[in-house]
């Protein structure tokens, strides 16, 4: 094996990104770098840069860096009938719904919905039901989740990223 191409195979990549692929491409929808985001976002690279690395986050903080900015990520997840699992929009829409939700709401009515124990979800997942009690009460849970439970259900995971009106942005 020569030098140049053990010198190849040490170079590291970038993370592959399945969890945060909504994220990455938002990041290149709107053409900035990893620290423009996270300036704007007003958080450390470093921070930004983890996310990436270990392909999760906490649903807070996705909600708080999206605050600042002016935008908004709805998850939602149903049974396999869409077309599209990621959609991104950049110019606000004006019948877009501001009213405050619970974070976790589409987590529990997918569930709900489909019949979904949540001690079978937990055993499958690999953790204690009172950690699914504790990501309701507390309406925290980390984005790998939800890929996790939509893969064990067969649902599809949907990713909506879309501005809030500018007057209610401007109001918060």
């Amino acid at each position: 094996m020569s030098k140049e191409s053990t010198n190849k195979s040490q170079v590291s990549k970038k993370p592959q990104t399945y969890n945060l692929k909504f994220l990455d491409l938002f990041l290149k929808k709107m053409k900035w770098s990893i620290p423009e985001f996270a300036d704007k976002v007003d958080m450390t690279k470093a921070a930004v840069y983890h996310w990436f690395k270990v392909d999760d986050m906490q649903l807070t903080t996705l909600h708080n860096a999206f605050d600042k900015i002016g935008y908004e990520v709805i998850f939602s997840m149903e049974m396999p009938n869409m077309d599209e699992n990621i959609k991104i929009e950049i110019d606000p829409k004006d019948d877009i719904d501001t009213k405050p939700r619970k974070r976790l709401n589409f987590l529990r009515s997918a569930l709900y919905d489909n019949d979904i124990d949540q001690n079978r979800l937990a055993r499958k997942l690999g953790i204690d039901v009172e950690t699914i009690d504790y990501w309701f009460r507390h309406d925290k849970c980390y984005i790998s989740y939800f890929f996790r439970i939509a893969k064990f259900t067969g649902m599809k995971l949907k990713v909506d990223i879309r501005p809030v009106k500018k007057e209610d942005f401007l109001h918060k």
